[in-house]
């Protein structure tokens, strides 16, 4: 009887250091795939030059809007083009925007429409970079001012 208790749990130690053994290796190895795993690279984020833009009425300027922006774009590359080509951009938001405000076209109530903004400047921004080269306008700051 004594020599089955020993068997048992000489049995029972053996078992649980394979077992002990085989998650060590198996957490090891899903650790390592987390690492080898290629991360996801962040956008990347291109500041631009607050943009100032007359209101005009009848015969004068009647307010200033200033707009803030900054582009998303997929990585360094495309963010070092974009910088190369931002007086061309900001040449065609001046004429895009401009001629949205002074219509009415992106005013609601008086105040801009931000979304419609957004999307205008995303559109001129793939119209001068290529399609699909900015993912994103951002507004970072709009003010408007009646004069």
């Amino acid at each position: 009887m004594k020599k089955i208790v020993i068997l048992g749990l000489a049995a029972l130690l053996v078992g649980g250091a394979g077992f002990g053994g085989w998650m060590f290796l198996a957490n090891k190895s899903a650790e390592a795939a987390e690492i080898e795993e290629p991360a996801a690279t962040p956008p990347v984020y291109v500041e631009f030059d607050p943009i100032q833009l007359p209101i005009m009425g009848d015969d004068r300027i009647v307010e200033l809007v200033n707009i803030a922006l900054a582009l998303e774009v997929p990585d360094t590359a495309t963010a070092d083009r974009v910088i190369a080509m931002a007086p061309k951009l900001t040449d065609a938001y001046i004429h895009a925007l401009y001629g949205a405000i002074n219509r009415e076209e992106a005013m609601v109530g008086g105040a801009l429409d931000v979304t419609m903004l957004k999307r205008r400047l995303l559109q001129v921004s793939n119209e001068v970079m290529g399609a699909g080269q900015v993912s994103a306008a951002l507004v970072q700051m709009l003010t408007q001012r009646r004069l």
